[in-house]
């Protein structure tokens, strides 16, 4: 099995075991982006792997892959290990639909399959046809070890039932509302957590804003240890000072996106095993 790298993925490379396409992306002396594809795959099947995070040119990389594959008339299946601007699903006056938008551009290449690691929005089906995969191999084993699977908003209350019936533990979920662009306060808590070890889980974090006022709500509550599972770990702004002042145990999260920069509260996940098995 051949595959192709965006940078964004480059750290994935000597994690799987699948032949290296050979690309060229490079930049012109203004920043501009080439890629070039440097070998024959005229009807060879091959796959696409990348993720989209910031800066958007991780996006047009994709892009430029996908039409480059596509001219070479090679057979593609996709793989998006993170969905970038997922998030910007709602319609809205005056405000530009995100998601749909780069899903339309994605649609106009061609595809066999197309597969996203656990997804931000539901409402991205609605735009684009995929694959939903959710790395529940990687989490069941620790979620084994806790008594509670807690949500930290009602956005993430599926995600916590799932784990909490593969593992056979109680849940608990908690709703929040937004006060600010990254600001956010929890209103409620539905389920005891009193005097137990207790599993935030949730496809992402970003700035933290949400488990660490999550942790904070189940702290006055009782619980006795607590510790956060999400699949995709962007750690924006002062993510990184303000977990390690937090009541907050340990942080797992998977290496979808490359992590340089951690500390002893944080433990890496590899993916690896999960793509491989979705391939």
């Amino acid at each position: 099995m051949k595959a192709f790298y965006t940078s964004s993925t480059q750290h994935l490379t000597v994690q799987l075991p699948f032949e290296y396409g050979k690309v060229l992306i490079s930049h012109f002396s203004d920043g501009e982006i080439l890629v070039k594809i440097e070998e024959n795959v005229e009807n060879q099947t091959v796959w696409v792997i990348a993720a989209t995070p910031t800066p958007a040119n991780n996006f047009f990389e994709l892009f430029f892959l996908l039409d480059a594959l596509n001219r070479a008339h090679a057979k593609i299946n996709l793989l998006i290990t993170y969905f970038g601007y997922a998030r910007q699903d709602k319609l809205e006056s005056n405000t530009a639909r995100g998601a749909q938008l780069i899903s339309t551009i994605i649609k106009q290449f061609k595809t066999n399959k197309i597969i996203v690691v656990h997804p931000h929005s539901k409402l991205l089906h609605e735009f684009l046809t995929f694959e939903s995969v959710i790395p529940y191999d990687l989490f069941e084993p620790i979620a084994h070890n806790f008594d509670v699977i807690v949500a930290p908003d009602s956005g993430a209350k599926e995600l916590a039932e799932h784990i909490g019936n593969l593992c056979k533990k109680s849940t608990a979920s908690l709703e929040k509302i937004r006060t600010g662009k990254d600001q956010v306060k929890i209103i409620n808590l539905d389920g005891t957590v009193s005097d137990k070890r207790v599993l935030i889980v949730d496809d992402l974090i970003d700035t933290g804003g949400t488990i660490i006022k999550a942790s904070e709500i189940l702290k006055e509550h009782g619980a006795k240890e607590i510790y956060v599972m999400a699949t995709h770990a962007i750690f924006a702004g002062n993510f990184l000072e303000a977990i390690e002042e937090s009541n907050i145990q340990k942080v797992y999260v998977t290496n979808s996106l490359h992590q340089k920069y951690i500390n002893k509260k944080i433990e890496v996940l590899n993916l690896a095993p999960v793509i491989k098995k979705m391939i």
